[in-house]
């Protein structure tokens, strides 16, 4: 609250009796000489560039980060990035990089791996005398099939590498 002194208000430095025309989806900030407005970010793209401290508790800085949150959860292909304490605790995002040929093909390899291990019973149970290949002709198809997969991306990853 302020204080008067001999009839004369004291304001605490950097406040203002002015008051700010408040507008939809701005923020408004004094800058000791007048109203500084600044549109609230609407999409994602809004926030490249940008670091919003982590550790500020004004309002703003608390919208800020409540706002890039909900962009990036919308938004397909971004991601909320930290800086480190050595550069100062912030927020920003990033654009998330489309993966590579070759991290295509590894994601490949496991997705056909964890086909095998979960028909692995198919094999067993084969083995133990428990069922038969004609019981199982499609499954041990497939698997000779994903095998095949896998030996040839495995071969096309060695060729990227070499």
């Amino acid at each position: 609250m302020a204080q008067q002194v001999d009839g004369e208000m004291l304001l605490p430095d950097n406040a203002t009796t002015i008051e700010a025309k408040l507008e939809p989806n701005h923020f408004a900030k004094w800058d000791g000489h007048k109203w500084i407005y600044e549109a609230k970010p609407t999409k994602v793209e809004d926030f490249v560039g940008v670091k919003v401290s982590h550790v500020s508790q004004t309002p703003h800085d608390i919208e800020l980060r409540a706002i890039l949150q909900a962009l990036v959860e919308q938004a397909e292909g971004w991601r909320i990035v930290r800086g480190d304490e050595s550069e100062g605790l912030w927020w920003g995002v990033e654009k998330i990089p489309e993966p590579t040929e070759k991290e295509k093909k590894e994601v490949r390899i496991s997705e056909l791996k964890g086909k095998l291990s979960a028909t692995d019973y198919v094999v067993a149970k084969i083995a133990e005398g428990v069922a038969t290949k004609d019981d199982y002709a499609q499954t041990l198809e497939d698997r000779k099939s994903w095998r095949a997969e896998i030996n040839q991306l495995e071969a096309e990853i060695a060729a990227i590498k070499g």
